[in-house]
């Protein structure tokens, strides 16, 4: 492996240090302002959600090795070494990142209800309807994944969709 355009190891792990080092301080930055009030008492608990997944993606690429071409196998491998697996298991993880980490959430706004059978990744293989909504309080895990037996629910009980993802 080449190092260009560093002329020694030491000068690529001082540059790697302080690189992570910005990445880390930018990441908490941004974290902090989306968590503070606004003059109406506001948050952006959103944006923030976004950032984590975010962070979290570019953690599992540098870990992988490569920041471009990198994916949800990465992240999972990622999750396994460093994160709590109560926590974040493949599941988790494939709603999460299949459902706020594209496109049209860095520009706008995920899809109200996320519909598993639309991406190849999913591996559950069950068609799923999930929707999310954010609130603010203290959860331990911060978010919470409610799994129904049948899509029947959904068409009977709008407050079931509603609450079928809560992060």
């Amino acid at each position: 492996m080449t190092i260009a355009p560093f002329k020694s190891d030491k000068e690529l792990v001082s540059f790697a240090r302080k690189f992570f080092q910005d990445r880390v301080g930018s990441f908490r930055k941004d974290i902090a302002i989306c968590l503070k009030a606004d003059a109406t008492r506001s948050h952006a608990y959103f944006p923030a959600l976004i950032t984590c997944i975010g962070f979290v993606d570019f953690l599992s690429g540098l870990y992988a090795g490569k920041l471009e071409g990198h994916g949800l196998s990465d992240l999972k491998k990622y999750a396994k070494q460093f994160m709590d697996a109560t926590k974040y298991d493949d599941f988790r993880l494939e709603i999460l990142y299949l459902a706020f980490r594209h496109k049209l959430a860095h520009l706008s706004f995920p899809f109200i209800v996320f519909d598993t059978s639309t991406k190849k990744e999913y591996t559950d293989h069950k068609q799923r309807l999930v929707t999310w909504s954010v609130h603010a309080s203290k959860r331990n895990p911060s978010y919470r994944i409610d799994r129904f037996c049948s899509p029947k629910i959904y068409a009977k009980n709008t407050e079931a969709m509603a609450r079928s993802i809560q992060l």
